[in-house]
């Protein structure tokens, strides 16, 4: 919700017979859970609608292979739209946790860029203040991962940038404990 072309071209739409939850896994203590539709039938989800071309859709394909793709109906405004949804298999569910502050705080600036329910952003709002930090104080090491990845691939690099990090990290631990 908070991609630069979602911000300028996308607009507030409610899914009915679906609910949104932080119940897609992530990476503990750091992106602990990810927002995922999941089926609920007297619920309804809140979201954006956005228009995405081909060489969009394969970025995004790369990066949320873990979700089923979906052909659904969805009020934006005045009017009813067909979409593709990204929706959670029931495989891949967890217990529902609270997200990152990193990923709270996306939300937040893509809820209140689309006129999300406040009282939704209100929530998203609490997990940006309490959520875990360690991802925001990581972001850092995209740029480094991004410029390796093109030499070495992107498991390569995320794999080097950790052991780097895991090494420096041990080296201040034998100073401090002499």
């Amino acid at each position: 919700m908070a991609q630069p072309h979602v911000l300028e071209h996308g607009r507030h739409a409610v899914l009915p017979g679906y609910s949104a939850r932080f119940v897609l896994r992530g990476i503990p203590f750091v992106e602990p859970r990810f927002l995922a539709l999941v089926e609920d039938a007297d619920a309804e989800a809140h979201g954006v609608l956005f228009s995405i071309d081909d060489a969009g859709w394969e970025e995004m394909s790369r990066h949320e292979m873990t979700y089923e793709r979906r052909l659904v109906r969805v009020r934006a405004g005045d009017e009813e739209v067909e979409a593709i949804a990204l929706v959670a298999p029931r495989w891949v569910l967890r217990t529902e946790r609270p997200p990152s502050a990193r990923y709270a705080r996306l939300l937040v600036v893509g809820g209140q860029a689309h006129g999300l329910p406040e009282e939704l952003v209100a929530t998203w709002r609490g997990y940006a203040e309490t959520g875990p930090k360690l991802s925001i104080h990581l972001a850092g090491l995209r740029y480094p991962v991004v410029w390796l990845a093109r030499y070495i691939g992107t498991p390569a690099a995320a794999l080097i940038v950790l052991l780097t990090i895991t090494g420096l990290a041990a080296g201040c631990v034998r100073l401090l404990l002499g």
